[in-house]
């Protein structure tokens, strides 16, 4: 756990880019465009839980407000989640696929999301295309007396397609039950300019009841109960 008092900050970038950085962000447009039309949610996985009792899910493929909170709300079918993702940095744009494109400055982004229940896991996943995020930057922050705590996840890379750039997809996976909130953010920044994104889901979970861990408990005791029997015989 990694605590801390204050957000990433933004450095904009005013320095003039080239005629050959222009076209090359026009050519990554037409790309990014292409690779939206195919599947915006493509080589992304299911958890296990969706779907369940006190779980929520949200997916983003379509952008429209570039820049500035509350963000953008989840606009994927079977979306029941309402959180809102929001870029920060001022020289990004919504392109007409709807992705959110930045060609001279580094992205901000910031998932704010709250839920009717205790927070157990959250699973946040991501397809981008062209320049990569900073996967040192994602953290799940939280609020607890004066202080901010950011939390790390290990990310778990599930594609990488080559072209110009990089088409990536990437999952953390929090397991923050003991924590005892309902209310929390998600942090990230572009690791360089270029960064088109495309796509986002978020998967949250309850923490168990006490009940549920005693059936699954005594669900396996019977199980191992029934398998040493029937290695005896």
């Amino acid at each position: 756990m990694i605590r801390a008092s204050h957000l990433l900050r933004l450095k904009p970038a005013f320095a003039a880019p080239k005629f050959t950085h222009r076209i090359a962000a026009i050519t990554m447009l037409v790309m990014a465009f292409a690779a939206s039309a195919r599947a915006s949610t493509q080589d992304m996985i299911v958890p296990d839980f969706r779907g369940q009792a006190q779980t929520q899910y949200a997916g983003w493929e379509t952008f429209q407000l570039a820049v500035g909170l509350p963000g953008n709300l989840p606009n994927l079918a079977g979306s029941t989640g309402d959180g809102y993702l929001a870029q920060l940095q001022f020289q990004a744009i919504a392109t007409a696929s709807g992705n959110l494109y930045n060609l001279d400055g580094k992205s901000i982004f910031q998932v704010n999301d709250s839920v009717p229940y205790t927070l157990g896991r959250v699973v946040f996943q991501t397809r981008t295309i062209g320049s990569e995020l900073d996967y040192g930057s994602v953290f799940l922050k939280y609020h607890e007396g004066l202080a901010d705590y950011y939390v790390p996840a290990t990310r778990t890379e599930l594609a990488r397609t080559p072209g110009l750039g990089v088409t990536v997809v990437s999952l953390w996976d929090w397991d923050v039950a003991s924590l005892n909130i309902n209310t929390y953010s998600l942090v990230f920044q572009a690791a360089e300019t270029s960064l088109s994104f495309d796509s986002a889901t978020l998967d949250t979970a309850a923490v168990p009841e006490p009940g549920t861990l005693v059936l699954l408990g005594c669900g396996l005791m019977i199980l191992a109960s029934r398998t040493r029997t029937w290695l005896k015989s």
